[in-house]
């Protein structure tokens, strides 16, 4: 862990040192240790003597920014109508995280960034690796969770064959063979959690993303 989470670590512990129903656990925080999947296993492989008691579907799996809005909810009866969102690239000039409400325009959460945008200007919604591509013309909704804006530099590249490294199927969570899913085989794609890791790693440049469709 870092200093900055180990830091954020005592804090949480100290604020639920009185509340006996919260337990503060720590996991690993390797990418993508953050996604749902990867840590109800983490929880069940650390708690062996129960594993077989505990069902993945008996968890219930809650983000920071769920969990401060159900809060204010219940607080103050604010409903939610905003989204925290980070707006980070080498195309911002002013980066940070901020709380826009929901609907407002992109183009002027980007103006007020100072984002430099033009024709190789790639804009995507979360992370670098997993994220998907907005348009600019779009808006903040709920799954808006940040706004990366990224230039030629990061986004123009050539793609090559596959040379069967398996260095995709090292990083997988999963254990899967992405590399066999541009070829065809399918076999076992449904547990694909889509962190992306397969086509960060591929020294061709290749893209292993599968639609939606084809994993349902």
């Amino acid at each position: 862990f870092s200093s900055n989470q180990r830091k954020q670590i005592r804090a949480l512990k100290k604020l639920t040192s009185n509340l006996p129903y919260v337990k503060i656990e720590c996991h690993s925080s390797k990418y993508p240790a953050d996604r749902k999947e990867i840590l109800i296993r983490s929880y069940i492989l650390s708690h062996a003597s129960q594993a077989s008691n505990l069902r993945r579907d008996s968890f219930i799996y809650v983000r920071p920014s769920a969990c401060a809005a159900i809060f204010e909810g219940f607080k103050a009866g604010t409903p939610a109508i905003t989204q925290t969102v980070t707006v980070d690239g080498d195309k911002v000039l002013k980066p940070g995280t901020l709380r826009i409400p929901l609907g407002t325009a992109i183009h002027h959460v980007l103006e007020n960034t100072h984002t430099t945008v033009d024709d190789h200007t790639l804009l995507i919604n979360g992370g670098p690796i997993s994220g998907r591509q907005l348009p600019i013309e779009g808006h903040i909704e709920k799954d808006t969770k940040a706004l990366i804006a990224l230039g030629k530099k990061y986004t123009s590249y050539t793609a090559n064959e596959c040379i069967f490294c398996a260095s995709c199927h090292k990083v997988c969570p999963e254990g899967l063979y992405p590399m066999m899913f541009n070829e065809g085989y399918l076999y076992g794609v449904e547990k694909c959690i889509g962190c992306g890791s397969c086509s960060y790693v591929c020294p061709a440049k290749l893209d292993f993303s599968v639609d939606k469709e084809i994993k349902q």
